[in-house]
């Protein structure tokens, strides 16, 4: 698949007002195939206007003033408002920028104003990624719903419904997808923003936090024992409550202190 396709079906909207930046960047964007492009003048507009955009990503620029708010703020305005669209944010002064401002938001990038294509094309990349993930969430949540419930008697634990045996994800891998059944994972694992699926030897990546997997994934046996860990109960060989330790296909996991008590209360112990 050539750049010119790839990102054919992506919609941005940047809010800039550096002209010769804005030039470069239309550019770079156009050499890579996306066209889908909206951009908002900060002067001209106030920030009601993203209650009707419709866009895959908000570029921002980092140092531009938006209906009297600034970098982060915009997008603590947007998260405020219900408007999750994924971000990132542009900057001629990175370095000034503390990370812990923009946590809470979880952009997809920052970039700086020396722009290059290759910086570009993984900004790019990430937002793709988000965008399948998403759209594979509502999937997701969409079959767990249209299930039927059945009634649960009060004070009675909820009880999922049994999931689709067959029930797949499907992950990217270069310009392709992978079908992997829910079953054969056995855990999920965070790294930095990313969460990872380990099936056998493969990690496969993706952009849903695993506090949203812990959720849809409750119908598969997969319990949190840590909060970098998500496992798959089948999968589990043994566990050492004591030594704070879980195997599981011959690697050892921690069980953190804070997930411990809700693990094991959730797994059928026989003494």
């Amino acid at each position: 698949m050539t750049l010119q396709n790839k990102f054919t079906n992506l919609r941005l909207v940047i809010i800039k007002e550096d002209t010769a930046f804005l030039k470069l960047l239309l550019i770079l964007l156009n050499d890579i195939g996306v066209t889908e492009i909206d951009i908002i003048d900060p002067g001209k507009n106030t920030l009601p206007i993203f209650d009707n955009i419709q866009a895959d990503v908000l570029f921002i620029d980092a140092d531009v003033t938006f209906d009297q708010k600034k970098g982060t703020e915009i997008g603590y305005w947007l998260r405020q408002h219900s408007i999750n669209l994924p971000l990132v944010f542009m900057t001629s002064h990175l370095k000034q920028y503390n990370p812990e401002e923009f946590q809470e938001l979880q952009p997809i990038s920052f970039m700086s104003k020396e722009l290059s294509l290759i910086k570009l094309l993984q900004t790019l990349e990430l937002v793709s990624l988000q965008r399948e993930n998403i759209l594979l969430h509502q999937l997701i949540n969409d079959r767990q719903t249209s299930h039927t419930q059945l009634p649960i008697k009060p004070n009675t634990p909820a009880v999922h419904q049994a999931p689709e045996a067959d029930a797949q994800f499907f992950f990217k891998v270069g310009d392709s997808y992978k079908a992997i059944s829910i079953s054969d994972i056995a855990y999920f694992y965070a790294d930095q923003k990313m969460s990872y699926a380990k099936m056998g030897n493969r990690s496969y990546p993706t952009n849903v936090q695993l506090k949203i997997l812990e959720e849809e994934l409750k119908p598969w046996g997969f319990l949190r024992a840590h909060k970098s860990y998500l496992l798959n109960t089948r999968h589990i060989d043994s566990f050492h409550p004591s030594e704070g330790a879980v195997f599981i296909n011959n690697e050892t996991l921690p069980i953190g202190y804070a997930y411990r008590k809700m693990f094991l209360t959730s797994l059928k112990l026989l003494k």
